[in-house]
């Protein structure tokens, strides 16, 4: 992600980053004590295939970070929906990605850690509308009004002013190679 590249990029002694994607990396073999891969598609979208590159790469560990809740993965907000309007598959990510792995490929440790999302709101309407926008719904979509009700039903308010949270649960894989 290039916002996460970006932040990574300005740390004093931060890592390398290496802007590029995965099946396109000329990276050295065994080249980097730790490959992480955290919060990308490739571990669930090929399995197999990324961990056989990690490998490559990876001279003692692999750690990758995949989703692990029971709900949906793809928009932050879409928990705070029914599931008939975000429409996404609910299967935690761990589970497809162990799917995708031979027995002998499986992880050596496998963590999980709750955590939650929490977006400080300044403007409920924008949200609701860029949350509308991204899952499709025409500007003439009744769901639209609905949808900023739904959100400012759910609305924590605290002392920091109004947020929303969801609830995630992420997994952490690792591979020890060496």
């Amino acid at each position: 992600a290039p916002v996460m590249q970006a932040r990574l990029a300005a740390l004093a002694d931060g890592p390398v980053v290496h802007g590029c994607d995965w099946q396109d990396a000329a990276l050295p073999a065994r080249g980097f004590d730790t490959v992480l891969a955290a919060n990308i598609p490739a571990p669930m979208s090929a399995p197999a295939d990324f961990l056989a590159r990690c490998r490559a790469w990876a001279r003692r560990t692999i750690v990758w970070i995949v989703p692990a809740q029971h709900g949906p993965r793809g928009l932050c907000l879409a928990a705070c929906l029914p599931p008939e309007w975000h429409g996404e598959d609910t299967t935690p990510g761990v589970d497809k990605v162990l799917a995708g792995l031979a027995p002998e490929d499986r992880p050596d440790v496998i963590e999980q850690v709750a955590w939650t999302f929490a977006l400080p709101i300044d403007d409920l309407g924008a949200i609701a509308t860029h949350l509308a926008d991204r899952l499709g719904f025409s500007p003439e979509d009744p769901r639209r009004p609905a949808l900023r009700d739904h959100l400012a039903a759910q609305l924590i308010h605290g002392p920091d002013g109004p947020r929303l949270e969801v609830e995630k649960v992420s997994a952490v894989l690792v591979w020890r190679l060496a």
